[in-house]
């Protein structure tokens, strides 16, 4: 079996397959988390801004009352289990799974260790934040599709990206700017029904482009882990 093409079209066109077959749950995602946003600014737990961007996480500081810090608490919670439930019916509906077992607590060990290790990174030199970010790109396809621990995840998924850098790095590139771009004329575009209308509609749009780059992950996790066993076999 030969190994599948890895390059920003294929990558593009598989996240696009993907969102299209998983199209109820992938809106079901960006209804609830997005939902869960727009609440936080409506009720006023979430502090609305005059940035425009995208926005990551959660952070809890000064300003924030027991109220507002346990809404955002919750809602980062609801937010990784959502992705968890997402990410693998991705994987579930290319019949990647390797067993129906639950691997939540796992995804959220990766996802801890891949962040902290990525800020180490970003911190020290741009350059080893970003090629940590491309080379760990498939490591949540490995960590929920397989039995794999959390550490072989990350060393698998390091293993099968390469010779794949460059196109998976200008892909994510492609991807993160045509994000930033629609997302920042969304919120100027709302902004004038005013900056909490704009913050609540931002709060869907990120939840969207939430729902894609787990796609863009998984895209990238099905074209370099498929065949691998199989021309490993022949080769042994």
């Amino acid at each position: 079996m030969m190994a599948n093409e890895v390059s920003v079209g294929t990558i593009f066109n598989g996240m696009s397959n993907l969102v299209s077959t998983n199209s109820r749950e992938a809106g079901i995602y960006v209804l609830v988390v997005g939902g869960l946003a727009a609440l936080g600014y409506a009720a006023g737990f979430s502090q609305v801004t005059t940035q425009v961007g995208i926005n990551y996480g959660f952070l809890i500081d000064q300003n924030d009352t027991l109220g507002s810090g346990l809404f955002e608490l919750f809602s980062a919670l609801v937010g990784i289990i959502a992705a968890y439930m997402l990410t693998r019916q991705y994987i579930a509906s290319r019949h990647r799974l390797a067993s129906e077992g639950n691997r939540f607590w796992q995804f959220l060990g990766l996802s801890i260790l891949a962040v902290i290790g990525l800020v180490i990174g970003f911190l020290f030199l741009i350059v080893p934040g970003i090629i940590l970010l491309v080379r760990w790109s498939a490591s949540t396809g490995y960590v929920i599709g397989t039995e794999q621990g959390i550490t072989e995840s990350l060393s698998s998924s390091w293993e099968a990206t390469k010779g794949h850098g460059w196109q998976i790095f200008f892909a994510g590139l492609i991807f993160l700017i045509g994000s930033m771009i629609f997302a920042g004329i969304v919120a100027a575009v709302f902004s004038l029904a005013g900056l909490t209308v704009a913050a609540m509609i931002s709060g869907f749009v990120e939840a969207a482009i939430g729902a894609l780059s787990y796609a863009f992950a998984v895209s990238v996790y099905l074209l370099v882990s498929e065949g691998s066993e199989e021309l490993g076999d022949v080769f042994a």
